[in-house]
């Protein structure tokens, strides 16, 4: 009997030593719980919003390289200002849209102030190694880089990640078109138009056919934009490759 008193006391006073050791236990585990479900929101929430970030950014750069592209017509200046304005026009996380009142005046501000995150270049756009090389003879693509800096984290905050960074960028090209306007004054065609012929309405035809062709030259728009100038040139031949060489074609 003492013996089994003896294993009977020993066993309760076990088993609250062990019970009295388990408190406090759920709380650790809690603790630690807490920590991984903070990081697992951290991960969902702020990582969605860097993607929207880094797309809403793409978005305004894509936009900004295609508006700078079709205004190289313009030079390159008006292209570069062109740019800035769309790239302003789609809104980038917090970034607030410019009113259209003193928008220039706005503009202005906002480049000198994003200096180092804002960059339009313009050059040339190599197809087939598919490289852009910047230039300011006659360019026909744009380039244009951006960054979206000290974004603030939300629930990352919690494991020391304040802000974050996002860049893009996008290259748009504009393909000049040389246009070659030919006129025949062969007898074929119409007596009256024969070039021999054209003196016979006076003598500033000549002129007056030349000055129309000018006039539909620059109403295609940009006639510096490309390598052609206007140069008008009367062929007398009847080979195909002589016409050519005589054109440069």
């Amino acid at each position: 009997m003492f013996c089994a008193d003896s294993i009977s006391r020993s066993v309760r006073r076990l088993r609250k030593t062990c019970h009295r050791r388990r408190k406090g236990t759920v709380l650790v585990l809690s603790a630690l719980l807490m920590l991984v479900l903070m990081a697992m929101l951290a991960c969902s929430v702020d990582l969605g919003y860097m993607y929207a970030i880094k797309a809403e950014l793409s978005r305004a750069v894509d936009a900004a390289a295609l508006a700078g592209a079709g205004s190289l017509v313009d030079g390159s200046q008006v292209a570069q200002l062109r740019a800035a304005d769309f790239m302003l026009r789609n809104r980038v996380g917090s970034q607030v849209l410019l009113e259209e009142q003193d928008r220039d005046t706005l503009l202005e501000a906002w480049l000198a102030e994003h200096v180092n995150d804002f960059e339009v270049q313009v050059g040339h756009w190599d197809t087939q190694a598919r490289v852009f090389t910047q230039s300011d003879y006659l360019p026909s693509a744009v380039r244009v880089s951006a960054r979206y800096s000290n974004a603030p984290f939300f629930f990352a905050r919690v494991l020391g990640f304040q802000d974050f960074d996002i860049q893009a960028e996008a290259i748009a090209r504009y393909q000049p078109r040389d246009i070659v306007l030919v006129l025949d004054f062969s007898a074929s065609m119409n007596d009256d138009s024969e070039l021999r012929r054209i003196y016979k309405y006076g003598e500033s035809a000549r002129a007056t056919v030349e000055a129309s062709l000018l006039e539909i030259w620059q109403d295609l728009g940009s006639p510096t934009y490309g390598n052609m100038e206007f140069q008008p040139q009367y062929v007398s031949s009847t080979n195909n490759q002589t016409i050519k060489n005589i054109l440069g074609l």
